[in-house]
Order: structure tokens, then C-alpha cells, then sequence
């Protein structure tokens, strides 16, 4: 059963129809539509208006909105150099909740780039395209989860460290930011996200490597130099420590992608 605070179903059922990244060369303007399918869109830059049912939004960096199935939608007013994820699929599920707004998509990213690769890639089969299609539909719930928890101490280290990867911190940083001592907030953290704040710290600098690394446009070297690392030597070791494979390998592993522009 899908059952969380964005779908809710009394089926496991979840069929993936088509997804992809789409880039717009200058203005552009969502057609009018009325699918049959869910449509998610996590938008990566620009702006995207968009209007369902009566019922406008207007979609930013880091925003995700899901359009329900036999729903007209369309863009209300035109848009500049925009860029997003969208992902159509089938389901039985009711819609909760449909418009998100979030300070950190790295892992999203990282999941539409690992969903892209796969369609993308002959011989994954049908069953890997819906996995991570429920991954995604999962990624959204947690993210939404914590934004609305964001008084808990523990989340709001979680965002001041995902809002600050670029100056290397360390559980002491952040505990002297938020003004507790470092043991509390370590063991407080633990206990509301099952992980310690030090592990934590790593794998968010690995999950926003990544995505770095998945833009086609930046190397290693520049990677290094938006996550605070002194050179890329470090950047490399620390990357290859955890993942165990160098940025480099990183890059060739996810390469098979698309991208639309209408």
C-alpha cells in the first residue's frame, strides 16, 4: 500500500509511462493538456506557471508539483529559460497533497538522473523505471515531512547543514550555530533520524557531489570548489572513501540521459 503524505492508495500498483528532463530555449509556455496519467515536475531553474483546474501556481528552483490524471492544465503566462524534471505515471492512488516547495532536492536529483539512465539504457527492465518511481514519490513525502518538523532542533540542523556543505562543517559547527552542545544534538539527532549528524554531514557533501557531477557542464576540480574542498586531490579522496569509486569513474557511470526542449 502506498500510504504517506502525498498519495494514498489500497494498491501497490504503480506503472511508470514515460519521464525526462526538458530545457526551454527562451520563452516558453506549458501547452494545454489533459492526460490520463499523473505528471510530477521538479523544477531545476527559471519559472514555470502553470494553471489545473482553476488553480494557479507559480513553480520555482527546488519546487515539485503533481498533476492529477483527466485534469486540464496549462500555462497561464510564458516563461525563460526553464528546466525540469517531469515524470508521468499510472496509479490508483489519491492525491493528498500536490504542491511542494524545498530548500534541498539533491537527493530528488539524484533519483530522477538514476530514473532517466535507466529508461534510457536498454536491458533495465519495466520493474527498475517503477521502483524508482516510488522512490521518488517517497524522497517527496520525507522532504515534505521535514519541512513541516523544521522547529525540531533536529531539523534544523539537517537544514543548516544542507544549506552550508560549501564551508566543510563539522558536528561542532553546527551545534555551536544552533546553540547546544554538541553531545545533546548529537544524540538528538540519532534518535529522529536513526543516523549520526557526523555520518549525516558526509553523505549529504556525497549527495550533493553528485549531483554536481551529473551536470555534463562541471568537472571534478569544479565540484571541489562549490563544496569548500582546498583542492581537488582532497575532494577526490574523500569522494573515493566513501564511494569508492573516483569522481571521475562517478561521471561515466550515469550517462545515458535525454533531455527535450519541447
Amino acid at each position: 500500500m502506498i500510504e504517506n503524505n502525498v498519495f494514498k492508495t489500497d494498491t501497490d500498483d504503480i506503472v511508470f509511462e514515460s519521464c525526462g528532463q526538458f530545457v526551454s530555449r527562451g520563452e516558453w509556455i506549458h501547452p494545454r493538456r489533459v492526460g490520463n496519467s499523473f505528471e510530477i515536475i521538479l523544477v531545476l531553474s527559471g519559472k514555470v506557471y502553470i494553471c489545473e483546474e482553476g488553480e494557479s501556481f507559480v513553480l520555482e528552483k527546488n519546487d515539485v508539483l503533481i498533476l492529477s490524471p483527466k485534469k486540464e492544465h496549462f500555462g497561464y503566462r510564458t516563461s525563460k529559460d526553464v528546466s525540469f524534471f517531469w515524470l508521468h505515471f499510472y496509479s490508483d492512488a489519491i492525491l493528498c497533497e500536490k504542491h511542494f516547495s524545498f530548500s534541498d532536492t539533491a537527493q530528488l536529483v539524484l533519483l530522477f538522473r538514476m530514473l532517466l539512465h535507466c529508461k534510457n539504457t536498454p536491458f533495465y527492465p519495466t520493474s527498475s523505471a517503477e521502483y524508482l518511481t516510488r522512490l521518488i514519490i517517497n524522497e517527496i513525502s520525507f522532504l515534505s515531512k521535514k519541512v513541516e518538523k523544521s522547529d525540531n532542533a533536529a531539523y534544523k540542523a539537517a537544514e543548516y547543514v544542507t544549506s552550508n556543505l560549501r564551508l566543510r562543517l563539522t558536528v561542532a559547527d553546527v551545534a555551536a550555530h544552533l546553540g547546544y552542545n554538541p553531545d545533546y544534538l548529537c544524540r538528538l539527532f540519532s534518535r529522529v533520524f536513526g543516523t549520526n549528524l557526523k555520518k549525516f554531514i558526509a553523505d549529504e557533501t556525497i549527495k550533493r557531489a553528485k549531483m554536481i557531477l551529473n551536470d555534463g557542464a562541471k568537472t571534478p576540480g569544479m565540484a571541489a570548489s562549490e563544496l569548500g574542498f582546498e583542492n581537488e586531490n582532497l575532494f577526490s579522496k574523500f569522494f573515493k572513501y566513501h564511494e569508492g569509486v573516483t569522481p571521475s569513474q562517478y561521471i561515466s557511470m550515469c550517462y545515458n540521459t535525454h533531455i527535450n526542449f519541447k
